[in-house]
Parts: C-alpha cells; structure tokens; sequence
C-alpha cells in the first residue's frame, strides 16, 4: 500500500467514526484520533506527540482521541482478519 494509499485509509476510517450521530468533540480530540490513524497506518513515519502543553484541556482531550484513534484501528484490523477467514 503507497504512502497515498494509507492515509486516504486513515481519512476514511476518521471520517467514518465522525459522520453518524454522537456527541461532539472537540478540535483537540479529532486532532488525536487522526494522529494514532495516521500513526497506525504509519504514514510517512508520522509520530503521534501531542502538539499541547501538558496539563492543559486540550492536552487531555487530544490523548482521549488518541485513545479512540487506538480503538478504531484495533477494531478495524479485527474486521479485517475475520474477513479473511474461510
């Protein structure tokens, strides 16, 4: 998979999660859910640090997000690996 290829995978994964109904969200915690997709995809060997300073609101919800984006994947590569099976 190209570069190109696993971050339009990580933009579908996010955008997946963000376009039903639920509560919203913050910037912040969008922005950590797409660092860990992006991080998880490994795209460009792009690391997940957290752009806030500790101890902030917006530090606390980035790594929410983070924590989120972590989910996504995982649940994503478990559909994956079910798909695959016979």
């Amino acid at each position: 998979m190209t570069t190109k290829e696993q971050l339009a995978q990580a933009e579908a994964l996010f955008k997946e999660a963000f376009s039903g109904p639920r509560d919203p969200r913050s910037d912040a915690y969008k922005r950590g859910v797409m660092a860990a997709l992006v991080y998880r995809f490994a795209v460009l060997g792009v690391s997940k640090n957290c752009p806030y300073q500790p101890g902030t609101a917006e530090h606390d919800a980035f790594s929410a997000g983070c924590d989120e984006g972590h989910l996504i994947w995982r649940r994503h590569t478990a559909q994956d690996a079910q798909e695959l099976e016979p």
